[in-house]
């Protein structure tokens, strides 16, 4: 069944939307704050790993082609 949004992407999607809260919640607690740049490096990583070429697997799974 073809999606709109591919289950491969779910993972990345999480870490954007946890990156947006914590960042909104930035002044709040210690604790958002490390969430927010722990999630923000995520965020780049899985950028990157969409916009490269040589590894499909990582363009194809962002954050996650990264365990194999």
């Amino acid at each position: 069944m073809h999606s709109l949004f591919p289950s491969r992407y779910w993972t990345f999607a999480i870490v954007v939307i946890a990156f947006i809260v914590s960042a909104w919640l930035w002044k709040s607690a210690e604790a958002w704050r490390v969430v927010a740049i722990f999630s923000g490096i995520l965020v780049v990583v899985g950028i990157w790993d969409l916009a490269q070429t040589p590894h499909t697997l990582r363009r194809n799974y962002p954050l996650v082609g990264h365990i194999r």
